[in-house]
């Protein structure tokens, strides 16, 4: 008695021929169709902007922007001048998606009434955001250049 049947090593090689063309397709169409959306985390300083709401005016604003694949979590941070004083942020949430940033969020900034409700819309240039930036209470919007900030190094400890 044999445990090498014909029938028997025909069906094993057929299984296994037919997975190892399957992975082939598969790894083949992920290497070509499939790519990570690219890498924006970091902090923006709003260089130029226009048309802001009067509370925000002259003020200096960082946009940091955290991401996870195409979705985009972050906060519009309003510098105060008093540097003893605690910066203000609004939350911001929304997508990336062919190059182009989504945001929005509301929150409470003190100065400003209504709540701002703001929306953030614009696209990568090199390192650099540039897009438009729209209170939607008060239907007021501009224009915005953000400048992506360089993160210092940390200080590595020798022991």
């Amino acid at each position: 008695m044999s445990h090498f049947n014909v029938k028997t090593l025909s069906f094993y090689g057929v299984a296994i021929s037919s997975v190892l063309l399957l992975f082939k397709v598969v790894s083949t169409y992920g290497q070509t169709k499939l790519n990570a959306a690219a890498d924006i985390n970091g902090s923006y300083q709003l260089a130029s902007v226009d048309n802001l709401p009067d509370c925000l005016q002259g003020k200096k604003l960082n946009l940091n922007i955290e991401q996870s694949g195409i979705y985009l979590f972050g906060q519009l941070v309003v510098q105060q001048e008093d540097a003893s004083a605690k910066a203000m942020e609004i939350p911001l949430s929304g997508d990336f998606k062919d190059n182009q940033v989504i945001m929005s969020g509301q929150g409470k900034l003190a100065g400003c009434d209504p709540e701002l409700q703001l929306a953030i819309q614009g696209q990568r240039e090199q390192q650099n955001l540039v897009g438009q930036i729209k209170d939607v209470a008060t239907q007021r919007e501009g224009a915005f250049v953000a400048k992506y900030q360089e993160s210092k190094p940390e200080a590595v400890e020798k022991h």
